[in-house]
């Protein structure tokens, strides 16, 4: 099964994890990520993302694959330009708590994953769309 952008909005607000975890609140490499040279590359091929990484994905649909054996506060960037629905691929860890691949179906939605442990998995920090 695939969730979308849209159908985890509700739990980016609500999730306890998302708003008072120390990764997304008070950690200095989540908040100051982007200021801080966060380095960018652009796809317009499938790809596997890189920790510390923004991720850019151009005008056609690609899927992008998280990494496999990731550790707590490991980070990763997204932006989605144009009118594609990039896929994220889990690579067998969970997003926000559910078995699932993520399809971007927001134009121009950027936003970090943040691999906070194996129950929650990647959770978003800073979503915009």
């Amino acid at each position: 099964g695939h969730i979308t952008l849209a159908d985890t909005a509700s739990l980016v607000i609500s999730a306890s994890y998302a708003l008072s975890s120390s990764y997304a609140v008070t950690a200095s490499h989540v908040l100051g990520a982007v200021s801080k040279n966060y380095p960018t590359q652009t796809f317009s091929t499938d790809f596997n993302f890189t920790k510390d990484v923004y991720h850019i994905v151009d005008t056609i649909d690609v899927t992008g694959s998280l990494p496999s054996t990731p550790l707590n506060g490991n980070k990763v960037g997204l932006l989605n330009l144009g009118s594609s629905d990039p896929l994220i691929d889990r690579n067998g860890n969970n997003i926000m708590g559910l078995a699932q691949n993520l399809t971007v179906d927001s134009e121009n939605a950027s936003f970090q994953l943040l691999y906070s442990d194996a129950t929650n998995g990647w959770i978003f920090v800073g979503a915009n769309n």
